[in-house]
């Protein structure tokens, strides 16, 4: 494993607790289809299938490093799990996602304040049944909106966070959002394994 490759170093302090949310993973096999908004620890998020994509030139030139990398396993969640904190992958993810992210504010502070105003709604770390309607739920639910000079990037982040799903077997996988769990991974694991990321929790 290589070593923490972001500038910024997390302090212990910031960690809290994810019982909750393992106690509700631990009882959610055999539920029925529903929307969840919670927190994973950072080592527990689902790893990605394929970095990259057309469209943002950042995300269109970390694809081809990808694919040079990884050749034909590019797409292959297994691979992508296993190289994933190698230094060429790391450096791939830091070239490219590093600006793509942070021109909008420091990646692990917006998903600080992201996670802190989501648990102000009544519905944080609740399943929530039905298409549309849980979203709505747990947005109308919500405290006061942050404020300063992230405000907005935060309140996407809330309102949008990305998405896990829950297989049939408990495990997860990479929903919408696959960029923003990578980037915020490789930031804050290697210091703070535990630290909690505000993801959507999808069981179909």
């Amino acid at each position: 494993m290589v070593g923490h490759l972001c500038e910024r170093k997390r302090e212990p302090g910031r960690r809290t607790p994810l019982t909750h949310c393992r106690r509700w993973c631990a009882q959610s096999v055999g539920m029925t289809p529903s929307t969840t908004f919670t927190a994973l620890a950072a080592d527990s998020l689902p790893y990605p299938h394929g970095l990259g994509k057309s469209g943002p030139p950042q995300l269109e030139r970390l694809e081809r490093g990808m694919r040079q990398l990884l050749r034909a396993q590019f797409n292959d969640v297994a691979t992508n799990r296993e190289w994933f904190w190698h230094p060429e992958y790391q450096c791939l993810i830091q070239q490219y996602l590093s600006d793509y992210f942070n021109a909008k504010g420091d990646i692990v502070d917006i998903a600080t304040a992201a996670l802190q105003w989501a648990q102000t709604s009544r519905h944080f770390g609740a399943p929530l049944e039905g298409a549309g309607l849980a979203e709505r739920k747990f947005i109308e639910s919500l405290g006061p909106e942050p404020v300063g000079e992230t405000a907005h990037i935060v309140r996407e982040w809330t309102l949008s966070p990305p998405e896990v799903v829950v297989n049939a077997d408990g495990s997860y996988a990479c929903g919408d959002g696959r960029h923003r769990m990578s980037y915020l991974r490789a930031c804050v694991q290697p210091d703070s394994p535990d630290f909690p990321v505000l993801v959507r929790l999808k069981r179909f």
